[in-house]
């Protein structure tokens, strides 16, 4: 079956990986910025990886081990723990729910301002209120609101690996999501 996982791309090879695994007839996906960049005086408009280090990839994990194995110099991918024993923990690679994929895809290609904060850690979240986004550009996406130097922020994570913050979400747009159990 395949799932999304996320890949981290060394020495800015995000592109070139996205082109190998795309070879080989697999979905990738690598958000991408346009910066606005002036040369002589003139402004030229330069498109890159939103994060250069990186891109998913929906595949089985048979897939993604092997393509870890041929490409190990050039990335490797993420992993969650399933169990530890008494002195080891044991991984496996971490899928990304096709949901947090596709609220992830929306905010990166629909536009407004979006920030990479780092991973979950980075930016200190704690289990709180999920909230949805009930009217504007982003009507469906889920995530939270938080505040972030002095400044109201919505964020989106991808499981445990990256945080993101979109601008211009305010209270009225949204609703909380009401915790199951």
């Amino acid at each position: 079956m395949d799932n999304w996982y996320a890949l981290k791309v060394f020495y800015g090879k995000v592109l070139h990986v996205k082109d190998l695994a795309e070879k080989d007839g697999v979905e990738t996906y690598v958000a991408m910025t346009t910066l606005d960049h002036k040369v002589n005086g003139r402004i030229t408009h330069i498109t890159k990886p939103l994060v250069p280090s990186l891109m998913f990839i929906k595949c089985t994990e048979d897939f993604l081990k092997s393509f870890r194995e041929k490409h190990s110099s050039e990335l490797t991918y993420y992993k969650t723990a399933i169990s530890k024993d008494s002195n080891h923990k044991h991984y496996k690679p971490a899928v990304i729910p096709d949901d947090q994929m596709e609220v992830f895809r929306r905010a990166t290609t629909e536009g407004g301002s979006i920030c990479y904060l780092g991973d979950l850690q980075s930016v200190n979240l704690k289990p709180g209120d999920r909230v949805r986004v009930v009217e504007g550009d982003f009507k469906g996406t889920e995530g939270y609101l938080k505040r972030i130097k002095k400044d109201r922020k919505f964020i989106i994570s991808i499981g445990s690996i990256a945080a993101f913050t979109i601008e211009g979400i305010t209270y009225k747009m949204v609703e909380k999501i009401e915790s199951q159990g």
